[in-house]
């Protein structure tokens, strides 16, 4: 039988998310660690999020690293920009999109409905910059506008579905309902979402 312990995680180490998280818990097993948190700056609708966020993005992930940060663990994804849709990203451009969670010597830490970018997949990523407790931006660094609803992967050239999936490491769901953002995205080409960006 597993053995399941739980540990608070301090708030202040939760700062370096950038996108506010009211409090989280461990769920510990010998390889996985389930994150469950409240992101306090849920968006309601696509446009909500375009107009709280600097850019948003058409990028393809090159690569990606996990680390530990004040007992977390994060992980920074490098992306090249496939086109702008908004801000001063342009094609060819490369940042790093800051995410809670990763692996690290196999062993596996998700934050509830976080899901973690995969290498040569593209996405369109609604972002803000990284900042730090002294909310100072961090250049060239970026955070999801929702917490983990500013990522909508691109799948045959339309908005594939990626919440909502009744995998291993998605089933700790008590505080966050279901990606509506990507509920309203679902479908959608890359000529639509450029129009709803535009509006």
């Amino acid at each position: 039988m597993k053995k399941f312990t739980k540990i608070a995680i301090a708030g202040v180490c939760l700062v370096a998310v950038g996108v506010g998280i009211i409090f989280a818990l461990k769920d510990r097993t010998p390889n996985n660690y389930d994150l469950s948190g409240n992101w306090i700056n849920h968006q309601e609708t696509f446009e909500e999020a375009v107009q709280n966020s600097t850019q948003v993005v058409y990028a393809k992930v090159v690569d990606k690293e996990s680390f530990w940060f004040n007992g977390i663990v994060f992980t920074e994804a490098e992306i090249e920009i496939l086109e702008n849709f908004k801000g001063v990203l342009q094609q060819g451009d490369k940042c790093f999109v800051r995410f809670t969670g990763g692996v690290i010597d196999g062993e596996e830490h998700y934050m509830e409905r976080q899901i973690i970018p995969e290498i040569s997949e593209e996405y369109v990523f609604v972002i803000n910059e990284f900042s730090m407790a002294d909310e100072v931006p961090v250049e060239g660094k970026y955070v999801l506008v929702g917490g983990y609803q500013g990522m909508f992967k691109m799948e045959n050239g339309i908005i594939g579905q990626m919440l909502g999936q009744d995998d291993e490491h998605k089933k700790v769901v008590k505080l966050n309902d279901e990606n509506v953002l990507e509920k309203e995205l679902l479908g959608k080409s890359l000529s639509e979402i450029r129009k709803l960006v535009k509006q």
